[in-house]
């Protein structure tokens, strides 16, 4: 493992170095077409990192399949984001991430998000033993309140923090739910955990872990109030920020290298923006229809995709054509 970040960018100065590791590291074999396990290929100018298989035409890439599936980011910086993350046992914010790379805060956000559900689910998903959990409001300076709810795993530390539509039992048992395992022993202070029949209640000698979550909320009220929130959808994002780099403070945490980390992500299926935020994507299972079939540029030539049905064209009509002389766009 490199020592440093500069010496990781000196092993791998450019976009090249970078997808030539990747390479090795997907096929140390040799390339194996996904579709035929043919090992005859051509690399593709047209497309970065794209490979045709050249027994059966099928196209791949050496991040399809992967946590790098249609990332625009260059690899350069997801290797970097990698390392840092690995190189960092207590946890790197978004923040320092977009120092050390250069890059957009969104960016570091998502990428930060998407390598801490490498490690976080290997420990578990949700929180067990004696877990205190509350609420309350933090307003911010955009001129609003936002009710956050908060359980921490007081064995552990770890804690889990996300936005309630309001203070309401339904609203607060919903969190406690999607956060805490069933049977465990809830510690609160608010008669309005009751409800959750299915938990273990404590209401006595609540002083020091209610201290310990104050102390959850007061953090992640400073650091709300030091972002320009312009939208309530952006308060859960940076929570899931700070609850994420709280956690990879977890001692369960396994010690992690640059390789280590590469291999998870290259074995973790893609992950979009819409899998981060919970949401399911509204255009995903929507069919196109396409009047024309479409085409791409293939190691022989130009050849017919076929992807999509095709919408046939009334009798009437035929396809447009431009006038002599003048060059299609």
């Amino acid at each position: 493992m490199a020592q440093s970040l500069e010496e990781l960018l000196r092993t791998f100065p450019d976009e090249k170095s970078c997808s030539a590791h990747l390479f090795r590291r997907r096929w140390p074999d040799g390339f194996v077409c996904p579709a035929c396990r043919g090992g005859r290929y051509v690399s593709l100018k047209s497309r970065a990192y794209n490979y045709e298989c050249l027994t059966c035409g099928h196209q791949t890439s050496i991040t399809a399949g992967t946590m790098l599936h249609r990332s625009k980011l260059p690899l350069m910086v997801w290797f970097g984001a990698i390392y840092l993350f690995a190189a960092h046992p207590d946890g790197i914010s978004a923040a320092e991430l977009k120092r050390s790379l250069g890059i957009k805060h969104n960016s570091a956000s998502r990428l930060m998000r998407k390598l801490g559900r490498l490690v976080i689910p290997a420990v578990r998903e949700t929180l067990e033993g004696f877990v205190a959990v509350s609420h309350t409001e933090i307003p911010l300076h955009a001129g609003y309140c936002s009710t956050i709810a908060a359980a921490l795993e007081l064995d552990t530390d770890r804690i889990r923090l996300s936005t309630i539509r309001d203070d309401s039992a339904a609203a607060i048992e919903a969190f406690v739910r999607a956060n805490v395992t069933r049977g465990e022993t809830l510690l609160t202070n608010s008669r309005k955990y009751q409800g959750l029949t299915d938990y273990q209640h404590d209401l006595l000698g609540f002083g020091a872990p209610l201290k310990r979550i104050q102390r959850v909320f007061s953090n992640a009220g400073a650091l709300l109030n030091q972002s320009q929130i312009l939208r309530p959808a952006q308060v859960d994002g940076l929570l899931r920020d700070y609850g994420d780099q709280h956690n990879q403070r977890h001692p369960d945490r396994p010690l992690l290298s640059f390789d280590i980390v590469l291999g998870l992500v290259l074995g973790h299926e893609p992950t979009s923006d819409w899998d981060i935020v919970g949401r399911k994507n509204p255009r995903k299972g929507t069919l196109t229809i396409r009047r024309t079939p479409r085409h791409r540029k293939t190691a022989t030539g130009m050849r017919q995709d076929g992807s999509g049905p095709i919408q046939p064209l009334p009798a009437n009509s035929r396809p447009h054509s431009p006038p002599p002389g003048r060059p299609s766009r």
